[in-house]
């Protein structure tokens, strides 16, 4: 594995991890830098699009988590399972905080 997989693959997990989704690659990079590794790192873009999932009754955390253990062996050569469970940690909170805010507005609601 070369430094700029290494670096892509650390670098959507992080971006997933601390915004929800993975950032652009600022303008001035190369447009084929992306597009290369991108290729090489199927499994991590794989994650990308599960966590874009936005169908209803869809658990995002789960669906991660099954992702990891069927391609567990890549991301433990890779040295990211550590990333990948702290991604589904993040997003397990990020739906809790979810039914919370539902629920304190449902409260504010009645109380009015």
């Amino acid at each position: 594995m070369n430094k700029k997989q290494s670096y892509f693959q650390k670098y959507v997990l992080i971006s997933m991890i601390l915004n929800g989704r993975v950032v652009p690659l600022p303008s001035y990079r190369a447009a084929m830098i992306p597009r290369a590794v991108k290729r090489l790192c199927a499994d991590y873009t794989a994650i990308e699009t599960l966590c874009q999932n936005k169908e209803s009754g869809t658990d995002i955390a789960d669906a991660v988590l099954r992702h990891l253990e069927q391609h567990r062996r890549t991301f433990e050569v890779d040295g990211n399972v550590g990333l990948v469970k702290r991604l589904v940690r993040k997003l397990r909170e990020n739906s809790v905080l979810k039914v919370a805010k539902v629920c304190a507005f449902i409260i504010f609601v009645m109380c009015c």
